[in-house]
């Protein structure tokens, strides 16, 4: 999708990501097809954009803990990943009562999605709380099965997208995770 934070028409169709999901998507090695597979038009906040800086190489080398940085203008300049406006006062306030729970990217996030109507992908477990049912909620493990789904990826792929979610984004679902068990289907199959 294409919208633009401008388009009023478009507000609630957008996905505002935090800097633990887009790490997630760049370290399962899919950030692209993952984003094209999202139902509205996946956005960060300026946080974020500075939050989100690297992920390891991973692998069983020496170099498996080097970090590798993590480059967001492709996906920006090709309409994937997009950032939007400041925040306003209000969101400001609101902004600094999360921050008394959040760290400043989840903060602003749910700031902004609150006050605008946006949907947030995070597996901050502080953030769902915080947010309760005031904000729509996704996982990376949810976008990361729906492009699955969607795409009709096999399982290879998939296998090795999971693996390098564990090895290079440190990314395992909880054991309460509703996806958990699609989770160790793929990944546990490799061990």
């Amino acid at each position: 999708m294409s919208a633009t934070s401008e388009d009023p028409d478009d507000e609630s169709r957008i996905l505002l990501l935090d800097a633990c999901v887009v790490i997630n998507f760049a370290a399962c090695g899919h950030i692209s097809d993952i984003l094209g597979s999202i139902d509205a038009s996946a956005a960060i906040v300026r946080h974020v954009q500075r939050e989100t800086l690297h992920i390891r190489r991973g692998g069983s080398g020496d170099d498996a803990r080097e970090r590798v940085a993590i480059d967001l203008a492709d996906l920006m300049d090709q309409g994937l990943l997009q950032v939007v406006a400041d925040a306003s006062e209000e969101e400001l306030n609101t902004f600094i009562d999360f921050a008394l729970n959040l760290g400043d990217g989840e903060a602003m996030t749910a700031a902004l999605a609150l006050h605008r109507g946006y949907s947030i992908a995070t597996d901050d477990r502080v953030a769902m709380k915080v947010l309760g049912s005031r904000v729509s909620t996704l996982s990376s493990l949810d976008l990361i099965k729906q492009w699955a789904d969607r795409q009709h990826v096999s399982v290879p792929i998939i296998q090795t997208a999971l693996r390098d979610l564990r090895q290079r984004g440190s990314y395992l679902p909880g054991s309460t995770h509703p996806l958990r068990s699609w989770w160790d289907r793929y990944y546990q199959d490799m061990e």
